[in-house]
């Protein structure tokens, strides 16, 4: 029973919903309430989250569900973006100045998430498929989402710039 859920009365994460929504495969104890329908919560089981389905070849882009719960956005782990960074012709960081001058990943221009949302038609970016990344993947997928309308091809780096640093 610890492993289960009760639906009723409980609001999951959208992260979660995703995890449900691709099918990851394992539970765990998340919440309890006095609701007598009890559902299995899937969650992923080894290094690779979400963002990556099982099987997934090395260097791959995934997809995760988009911020505005409309349809996907592209995906990519740091370990599969180091595979695949030849790929990518720009990578913008969507953090504020003072989070970047805090460290950033090597040839990033920093173009941070609110002029993104007022302009997501970024000309100089046209043409190029972009890796974007803030500090933990969040700000991001919201640049992302707004850069694909624009009709740039953006990935958002799953994890941000703490993957990065932790990939090291």
């Amino acid at each position: 029973m610890s492993h289960l859920i009760r639906r009723a009365g409980v609001q999951l994460a959208p992260a979660l919903h995703a995890a449900v929504r691709v099918g990851v495969q394992r539970s765990v104890p998340l919440a309890r309430t006095w609701s007598a329908a009890l559902v299995p919560l899937p969650v992923a089981s080894s290094r690779r989250t979400f963002f990556s389905p099982p099987g997934s070849k090395s260097g791959s882009i995934g997809t995760q569900p988009s911020p505005d719960g409309k349809g996907t956005i592209s995906v990519v782990l740091v370990s599969d973006y180091k595979a695949i960074a030849g790929d990518f012709g720009a990578i913008v960081d969507v953090r504020e100045p003072a989070e970047v001058a805090a460290g950033a990943i090597p040839g990033a221009v920093n173009i941070p998430l609110k002029q993104i949302e007022d302009n997501p038609n970024q000309t100089q970016l046209k043409g190029k498929k972009v890796l974007v990344y803030c500090r933990a993947g969040i700000r991001s997928a919201k640049a992302v989402a707004a850069m694909q309308g624009a009709g740039i091809d953006a990935v958002n780096l799953g994890g941000g710039y703490l993957a990065w640093e932790g990939d090291k």
